[in-house]
């Protein structure tokens, strides 16, 4: 009797451990990137550190292969952006910053690694740090197969401690574009220096004046809990709600905030003809120019009170003769 409880209890527990493994598996990934050492120094962080002090770095790496089937990988480096939800990303291409000191994809090697089922291998690269900086510089080293990311490790240049002289986030740019399918208003930030700005909050306001300022079109955005990374950009899109975008001048207002400091905004930008027309016609968005239409109904409104006070002087005029 007591074999027979064993039996069942047995039986019961099957397909607890084969559900708590799958689980195990789901969560493990298909590929890992671990750092093992820098310079034959063991590293025993969870971040990979690398020091800003012109040299060439040799660093060992990890790559295990949890998959059934043997992969085709391509290691390189990868630079950190911040993406329209304020979270920082890893990509190939991203916009230049003009004090940004170098960019970290470009210091990576590209290599070629075929790894079969459930082996793991160690592959070197060297790393090599072109100058020295104050601050830090935000990278990463990325594992992909066919395009798509398998593995990324992210790592940290680390220049000088010395205190920087910190400059604010700015505005670069504004032009018009397209966000999911519709037109918009790109609203480009530059991060000038070594900090990882956090948990900034954007409150924006875009005022468009046309038509002698009689005509005013205002469209607000606002971002909270964006992290922007050294030396890099973030795009904020501004919605016009369906509209067209119209060519002219614009009137960025509004605040940057953050934990340490608000910066105000108040900046003009112009949107050419061009830049505008090629973004309503991706969208198919016809915009249609009523200032002509505007300019003729005045123009006519200027003709009929210069007819009316013709009139009245006539009839001014015709009284005094009568009464003298």
């Amino acid at each position: 009797m007591l074999k027979k409880k064993l039996y069942i209890a047995v039986l019961l527990l099957i397909p607890f451990f084969f559900s708590f493994n799958l689980q195990a598996a789901a969560a493990s990934g298909d590929v890992t990137l671990t750092p093992l050492s820098l310079d034959s120094r063991r590293v025993v962080s969870q971040k990979l550190e690398i020091p800003a002090d012109s040299n060439v770095h040799q660093l060992k790496l990890s790559v295990t292969n949890f998959s059934g089937n043997k992969k085709s990988l391509l290691l390189t480096g990868v630079d950190p952006v911040t993406d329209s939800e304020g979270k920082l990303v890893y990509q190939d291409k991203t916009l230049p910053v003009k004090t940004a000191p170098f960019k970290f994809a470009a210091v990576v090697q590209k290599q070629s690694i075929t790894i079969v089922a459930g082996q793991t291998l160690e592959i070197a690269t060297p790393i090599k740090i072109p100058t020295q900086f104050s601050g830090h510089l935000l990278g990463g080293i990325r594992l992909t197969e066919d395009n798509q990311e398998a593995a990324l490790l992210p790592v940290t240049v680390l220049g000088s401690k010395e205190k920087i002289n910190h400059a604010n986030v700015s505005v670069d740019q504004l032009v018009a574009k397209n966000i999911t399918g519709m037109p918009a208003v790109g609203v480009r930030f530059v991060n000038d220096v070594g900090v990882l700005e956090e948990n900034l909050t954007f409150d924006l306001k875009l005022t468009q004046e046309s038509f002698f300022g009689l005509i005013k079109k205002t469209w607000q955005a606002r971002q909270a809990q964006v992290l922007l990374a050294p030396f890099s950009t973030f795009e904020k899109g501004i919605s016009l709600q369906g509209m067209a975008i119209s060519a002219g001048s614009y009137h960025l207002t509004g605040t940057i905030k953050s934990s340490q400091q608000q910066i105000k905004l108040d900046q003009h930008f112009t949107i050419t003809k061009a830049n505008a027309k090629k973004v309503n016609d991706a969208a198919k968005v016809a915009y249609r120019d009523n200032h002509l239409l505007l300019l003729l109904i005045i123009a006519l409104l200027g003709l009929l009170l210069i007819g009316v006070i013709f009139l009245a002087i006539r009839q001014a005029k015709k009284r005094k003769t009568s009464d003298g």
